[in-house]
């Protein structure tokens, strides 16, 4: 093919049960399969493989054929008569049988030449070492005394002045520039990469997902089968009510109390390595003029914290699928990662801190709880 590959279309037909046939068949396609686009129909009869949940059940009478065999496919089905092999399954659209001349049905597989990449879009990347530093400070200063001024507020509200506040700042202050992979020779590599490893389940974003024995390759249909995949094993419980407990404890739980100096401590200590989540603020910004941002952040947490109310940006997450194991084609193999919004993780700490005080203060744990304690850990549990 033009400025491609080679692409081998190979036929492969044994009509008696030779352990040498399928030696060869094994040893042809790896020495394809290391620097050619490989296709192989193959027609074997061998007698019956059948597949039962992860363990193969072979037939005494052809136990060495058939284990040889097993050893080569790579997809194990429960008719092996006519077979089609790959050394880029990714590139399988579907596969599947239709009536023939004669007593056979036809194997009719739909394949791509080349695989096919999602175009990137192009990205902004703020360039924070060319910030203008002391005129954000006084930007950040002002916009915060704007939240403290401003009459009947209300959460939501509060959050979207600050939320374009600080990104017009950002814009204002903080150079940029659009980012894309240019680099012909780099994709090129990523491209075998992805082909050569496929089966290891290296994580990748060209990877199809199979739904109803159809590969998917488009961005759009992939991410609907994995929505409704994490939704399918996500418990949403119906009922909010609480159940009524004696009471076990000597200290009732005190009011929580928020202070400016308690946010600007949270917010100095964030991490700038950390990616911004769906709000698109950064945590350079949050940290370098936490002092000016804390009186401001401070009041959208109280009034949060005293209404039940969370602005709509905290309960929305970018979700990413990371692989876990298996095939690489099955949605059930990946479980979800949520980026979720940088300034609802401080409330979470003042929160998580203020209950683990009452159940500390009133010796509700037992000290043989390590798990997400301060001063536990894996090591004292084994202790």
């Amino acid at each position: 093919m033009k400025n491609e590959k080679d692409l081998f279309l190979c036929s492969f037909y044994m009509p008696h049960r030779n352990l040498n046939d399928l030696n060869n068949l094994d040893m042809s396609q790896k020495n394809s399969m290391i620097t050619r686009k490989v296709i192989t129909t193959a027609r074997i009869l061998i007698g019956k493989i059948c597949q039962l949940n992860i363990t193969l059940v072979i037939a005494m009478s052809n136990r060495n054929s058939s284990t040889c065999l097993s050893n080569i496919i790579s997809r194990r089905e429960d008719n092996i008569l006519d077979l089609v092999f790959t050394n880029n399954p990714s590139l399988t659209k579907s596969s599947i049988s239709i009536p023939g001349i004669s007593d056979h049905a036809m194997v009719v597989t739909a394949s791509d030449i080349k695989p096919i990449f999602n175009i990137e879009k192009p990205r902004k990347v703020y360039l924070y070492s060319k910030a203008n530093r002391d005129n954000m400070s006084l930007e950040c200063s002002k916009l915060s005394d704007d939240l403290v001024d401003m009459s009947e507020p209300n959460v939501e509200m509060m959050w979207e002045r600050l939320k374009t506040g600080i990104q017009s700042i950002m814009d204002t202050n903080i150079p940029s520039k659009m980012f894309r992979k240019q680099n012909t020779e780099f994709k090129k590599a990523e491209i075998n990469y992805i082909n050569k490893t496929i089966h290891e389940g290296l994580e990748n974003n060209n990877t199809p997902l199979k739904q109803k024995g159809v590969l998917v390759n488009k961005g759009t249909g992939k991410a609907q089968i994995l929505l409704e995949q994490f939704s399918s094993v996500f418990t949403r419980n119906a009922h909010r009510s609480l159940p009524v407990l004696a009471k076990q404890y000597k200290y009732d739980l005190p009011s929580l109390y928020i202070t400016t100096p308690g946010v600007e401590k949270l917010l100095s200590k964030l991490n700038t390595s950390k990616a911004m989540g769906p709000d698109k603020i950064s945590n350079v910004i949050l940290k370098n003029c936490a002092s000016q941002l804390a009186p401001g952040i401070c009041l959208i947490f109280k009034l949060s914290t005293n209404s039940g109310v969370l602005p709509c940006d905290w309960v929305n997450a970018n979700i990413s699928p990371v692989y876990k194991k298996g095939d690489v084609h099955l949605d059930e193999n990946y479980r979800p990662v949520s980026l979720t919004s940088i300034l609802c993780k401080p409330l979470e700490q003042i929160i998580c801190k203020h209950l683990l005080n009452h159940l500390e203060r009133n010796k509700i744990l037992t000290n043989l709880n390590n798990g997400f304690r301060s001063g536990y850990s894996c090591k004292t549990q084994l202790l």
